[in-house]
């Protein structure tokens, strides 16, 4: 009996190491985002990582906590204030 082909999933780019997610950003700082990741020769996504990881690491992950359960009733969190 002939065996069947096994289909081959691509890998997923850093498995485990990230998850994707989406948010809406105003076009202007998305074209200053573009025009960032440009200069630094990046994609706009890993340039929104960096400054994610930055923040967090500058204000903590309790404050960060704190700030997404405050602003939770009003449904909007401004992670650049």
């Amino acid at each position: 009996m002939a065996r069947k082909n096994r289909t081959r999933r691509k890998p997923q780019p850093n498995a485990g190491n990230s998850k994707p997610i989406s948010f809406r950003l105003h076009k202007d700082l998305v074209t200053r985002l573009d025009s960032i990741a440009g200069r630094l020769r990046t994609t706009r996504s890993h340039v929104v990582a960096l400054v994610l990881h930055e923040y967090v690491q500058e204000r903590g992950d309790k404050e960060v906590e704190r700030m997404a359960k405050k602003e939770a009733d009003n449904a909007r969190v401004d992670i650049f204030a």
